[in-house]
């Protein structure tokens, strides 16, 4: 071990960045642990004989610790990790057009919106109307979604300017953070017609992948999108008996 010292505050905290710390290894930790079933599939890959009544503890004493530290390399990664990618990977964005100091989440994501869809435009070849509208149901106008940006009639946009991680975390793991799944298949539920959504990511502080998208096909989505339009509907019924109710005395 080394101690490095420091004169003061802001290069101490700079020092800490793409470091694993001890406030942050709660972070990067998947306390769940490989399971039985991950223990099982190595053990049969390896053709090694064990008891399927076996604990999950004595199955694990038949592996090695390489074997071991592959299926713990294969577990789902929290956010400390994409974090520490971030940190890596990271500039200061003070130099981007429209930087605005001491910014929220919120205004950065509304202000950064326009240079994702800029760059999707540009890669894409595909014009988008991003004008201020609501879609809502022909059969129910509680049902509805704001679009970030419309392609003709069966293509939409959603656009996000997320937290340095979570844009790794999307690029590294090609799937829409989970924050955000339903309000994916809401464009779906909302729209009838609508064949694809492009999810943008863009955050200019990550050069190497400042702009990328996901393709989400209705064909992925169809069968959860029903049920979730039956769930909806059920819910805004019982919804609207409630406030009949209330409003009637």
């Amino acid at each position: 071990m080394k101690t490095i010292a420091y004169t003061d505050k802001e290069s101490w905290l700079a020092a800490r960045n793409g470091k694993i710390t001890g406030t942050r290894l709660g972070d990067i930790i998947n306390k769940a642990g490989i399971t039985k079933d991950s223990i099982v599939a190595e053990l049969e890959a390896q053709k090694v004989e064990f008891k399927k009544s076996s604990k999950k503890e004595e199955l694990q004493a038949l592996l090695s610790q390489e074997q071991i530290d592959k299926l713990e390399s294969q577990l789902e990664k929290k956010i400390g990790f994409y974090e520490l990618i971030a940190e890596r990977l990271m500039v200061d964005d003070s130099e981007f057009e429209g930087y605005v100091p001491n910014e929220t989440p919120m205004d950065r994501g509304t202000r950064l919106q326009k240079f994702a869809i800029d760059r999707f435009e540009k890669k894409t070849k595909k014009k988008v109307d991003s004008s201020l509208v609501l879609w809502v149901r022909n059969d129910n106008e509680s049902i509805a979604i704001s679009p970030d940006g419309v392609i003709g009639k069966t293509e939409a946009v959603e656009a996000k300017c997320l937290s340095a991680a979570h844009q790794v975390e999307a690029y590294l793991t090609k799937k829409v953070p989970e924050a955000y799944k339903y309000q994916v298949r809401q464009y779906f539920i909302v729209n009838d017609k609508l064949e694809t959504l492009y999810f943008l990511f863009y955050d200019p502080r990550l050069p190497a992948i400042d702009f990328f998208y996901l393709t989400i096909n209705r064909s992925e989505v169809e069968d959860e999108v029903k049920k979730l339009l039956a769930t909806e509907l059920r819910e805004l019924k019982e919804i609207d008996e409630i406030v009949a109710r209330i409003t009637k005395f």
